[in-house]
């Protein structure tokens, strides 16, 4: 994917939250999305595994590994900075995305926000 044809690119901050941001990643891919996006994770110096098993399960999600806790805020920022989408999407990683959701909130970004 190139950066132009990038629409969406979700962050997600994750630390020792293994199994909640498999789920949340799976949960993406899953779901309903005509646009183009990228998933950003950047883990905040996990103990629990979360760096390897997104490296096996998600190879193409694009993953930050903070040497140190820099916290939620700062996490999102880093991930931002990197972010090729037009527009980002903050999720944490207890989240579970289903059926067409960020398809319907990009008809609401389309048509409210988008001008």
């Amino acid at each position: 994917m190139n950066l132009i044809d990038c629409k969406l690119s979700i962050i997600i901050v994750s630390y020792n939250t293994k199994g909640l941001t498999d789920n949340c990643i799976a949960s993406i891919y899953k779901s309903i999305l005509n646009y183009s996006f990228e998933i950003i994770v950047v883990d905040n110096h996990s103990t629990d595994g979360s760096v390897e098993m997104i490296r096996e399960k998600y190879p193409s999600v694009i993953l930050v590994e903070n040497t140190t806790n820099f916290l939620f805020a700062i996490a999102n920022n880093q991930g931002a900075k990197i972010a090729r989408g037009e527009f980002l999407l903050l999720l944490n990683s207890d989240t579970l995305v289903s059926g067409d959701n960020l398809q319907k909130w990009f008809r609401f970004l389309a048509r409210y926000l988008i001008r």
